[in-house]
């Protein structure tokens, strides 16, 4: 074997170990590649920052999850089933704060609520509808209260008992 014949094989084998080095360097992000594909073609999550918008509680019908929507919409919905013991209601969430917006009750009900904001194009937030036990419904019920004599109703940063039972992100056009 000659020195010629020795180049040639070292550079194929530098080649073939950077091949490899570059397969197994870029196998994670292919790997990640395949399973995200694979979790929204299945279904198993929504896209659209919607996660959640039906449980075996709550379906909210619209919007639908990452629908663009105007200074006015209506949220609709059903409520199949409540926790014991808890009541439900619709709350915006912006900011880490959220806003009531009504009292569904501690039965199972159809719910059409009117949405008004003006945020600005492009803004999204979340819509939820949860369940609270007696003291988180007794709190909002005096924040309710206080709103209707003062016609103030600031962001509640923290409901007490709050559970979330379905929610959709909504972008404003």
């Amino acid at each position: 074997m000659n020195s010629a014949d020795n180049t040639v094989s070292e550079s194929s084998m530098a080649q073939s170990r950077a091949l490899y080095v570059f397969a197994v360097a870029c196998f994670p992000i292919l790997l990640a590649g395949v399973l995200t594909l694979l979790v929204f073609l299945t279904g198993t999550v929504e896209r659209d920052d919607g996660i959640g918008h039906k449980s075996d509680y709550v379906q909210i019908q619209f919007p639908r999850p990452g629908k663009m929507v105007g200074d006015n919409f209506t949220l609709k919905g059903v409520v199949d089933a409540v926790p014991p013991g808890e009541v439900v209601y619709i709350v915006e969430k912006a900011d880490r704060r959220y806003w009531p917006k009504k009292r569904l009750g501690t039965s199972p009900t159809e719910f059409v609520n009117k949405h008004y904001t003006r945020p600005g194009q492009g803004y999204k937030y979340d819509i939820e509808v949860i369940s609270v036990n007696a003291e988180g419904d007794a709190r909002l019920g005096q924040w309710f209260d206080s709103g209707k004599k003062t016609g103030k109703y600031p962001g509640i940063e923290h409901i007490v008992g709050a559970q979330v039972l379905a929610k959709v992100r909504v972008v404003h056009e």
